[in-house]
């Protein structure tokens, strides 16, 4: 892309190009950044969560599903036990010791950084 002084000139092979490029970022990189990112920032007590995370096709796009009861217990931090008290053994003000942010915040910050990244040059 040039610019002069009242005019803009796009190379169209280079255009397409990185059109093609976008297309695979979007459509195959991003989705396998996203699932690993979530397992990475997913707590390990008997790997049940990390599991039980799936990445599932949708018709525009892609969601990463966590299929088990107490996923949005660790992502909101809503543990404990009993009521009134939210330390114990593996966790810290109702979240996870090993996931104090949650899940999906530390995912979402990640892929805006990965998004960053790839798409600079465009």
């Amino acid at each position: 892309m040039s610019q002069a002084k009242n005019q803009l000139t796009i190379n169209r092979r280079k255009f397409k190009k990185n059109l093609r490029k976008a297309k695979i970022i979007l459509n195959n990189q991003l989705p396998k950044e996203a699932l690993a990112e979530t397992k990475r920032n997913t707590p390990v007590d008997n790997g049940n969560a990390r599991r039980s995370t799936r990445l599932k096709k949708r018709n525009k796009g892609f969601s990463i599903d966590a299929d088990y009861k107490y996923a949005t217990i660790i992502d909101n931090g809503k543990y404990g036990k009993p009521p009134g008290t939210a330390n114990g053994p593996k966790t810290r003000g109702g979240f996870s010791t090993q996931a104090p942010e949650g899940i999906f915040a530390p995912t979402k910050r990640h892929i805006e950084k990965f998004l960053r990244r790839k798409f600079r040059r465009f």
